[in-house]
């Protein structure tokens, strides 16, 4: 999104796409994607749409008290618990807490399975949101996705920086080619969202992919 555009739905370089759709009136809406000099992609994920995209854009008023937000915020990755789904959930919720005073998500654990499966799925088809999209599974509505990634801490440390990056947009209402360029902020940063799961899955060739799915 902030370096390279693709088409969405929400790699060497290191492709992130974000994108919004409607689980309710199945409609789809894709974020942007942006590429790193890192190793791997990362790609945006679907949301609900008909406004759902500015939802919580810049929202500041609800986190810890004496958070000052910050734009273009970078932060190291918080120590690995062991556990990479409480990993992912540790860093989306650090960048809201210390970068957007925004309160935590809670870590979606009974989504868990779908999100490995939508992973999974999608590494199969080679398609970012394919199993979003096609509705597999109850992924909630909207998801952000890395593929093809080098390691699963490279997802971590560098994928959901990237996507973190990528915001704040200019605007509180951001749809249409907004949402392609700012979408996995949006979603990461959502006021609307709850909850969050993390879904990993490795291929044969030892490339990550890694699906982040928020839900009300």
């Amino acid at each position: 999104m902030a370096v390279k555009k693709l088409n969405i739905g929400l790699s060497g370089l290191v492709f992130a796409l974000g994108c919004q759709a409607s689980m309710d009136e199945g409609s789809l809406g894709m974020g942007g994607s942006a590429a790193s000099a890192g190793g791997g992609s990362a790609r945006g994920g679907a949301g609900t749409s008909g406004g759902g995209a500015g939802n919580g854009a810049g929202a500041a008023n609800a986190g810890a008290a004496g958070c000052v937000k910050t734009d273009g915020c970078m932060l190291a990755a918080p120590a690995s618990t062991g556990d990479v789904h409480q990993d992912c959930v540790d860093r989306i919720n650090q960048f809201r807490t210390q970068c957007a005073c925004l309160p935590p998500l809670a870590r979606w654990t009974d989504g868990e399975a779908c999100a490995d499966q939508m992973a999974e799925y999608d590494s199969q088809k080679d398609s970012p949101h394919a199993g979003f999209s096609a509705k597999i599974c109850s992924g909630g509505q909207a998801q952000n996705e890395c593929p093809s990634w080098a390691s699963n801490t490279q997802v971590i440390t560098g994928c959901l920086q990237q996507m973190w990056s990528e915001g704040p947009p200019p605007t509180a209402t951001c749809t249409g080619s907004c949402f392609n360029d700012y979408g996995h902020y949006i979603n990461m940063a959502s006021t609307t969202s709850t909850k969050v799961a993390c879904g990993f899955h490795t291929t044969a060739s030892g490339k990550v992919w890694a699906a982040q799915n928020f839900s009300r």
